[in-house]
């Protein structure tokens, strides 16, 4: 199965029409047309997106591995809500927790950037945007 018919299925799934799910995903209908045709290489910024409108992890998009993240957040809902019929105690304060934890993992986008090694005389390195171009102003 291919990303475009993975793409085509989860879209299905989820009830997006194309349209909508380029609403969603923050890119164009005929972009959206192209990816589920397989005519079009795909970027990794749009495959991020689709995978943040689909509700699904970017292997699950890419490589169909893993389950969506809906059903991992929709189970680590119903465990919250069935911890929350218990009696008060700490091991079920620690399972909530952890359930957060992972909940809060799931939506988030997951990226960490290492820290940049320290410079030749030791002090550290920041993080710099994009480099600026040297353009000139015209003159009139």
């Amino acid at each position: 199965m291919q990303l475009s018919d993975r793409v085509r299925e989860l879209r299905e799934k989820k009830g997006h029409t194309q349209k909508s799910l380029a609403a969603a995903a923050g890119i164009t209908v005929g972009h959206v047309s192209k990816v589920e045709g397989g005519h079009e290489n795909v970027l990794l910024k749009t495959i991020k997106a689709l995978s943040e409108a689909l509700e699904t992890s970017i292997d699950a998009l890419v490589y169909g591995t893993g389950p969506d993240k809906s059903a991992q957040l929709k189970a680590i809902e119903d465990e919250q809500l069935e911890l929350g019929r218990r009696p008060d105690s700490e091991a079920v304060r620690n399972r909530l927790r952890e359930l957060s934890a992972r909940a809060a993992e799931l939506s988030s986008d997951g990226v960490k950037y290492p820290p940049l090694p320290p410079t030749s005389d030791g002090r550290p390195r920041k993080r710099r945007g994009p480099a600026r171009g040297s353009k000139r102003k015209r003159l009139r």
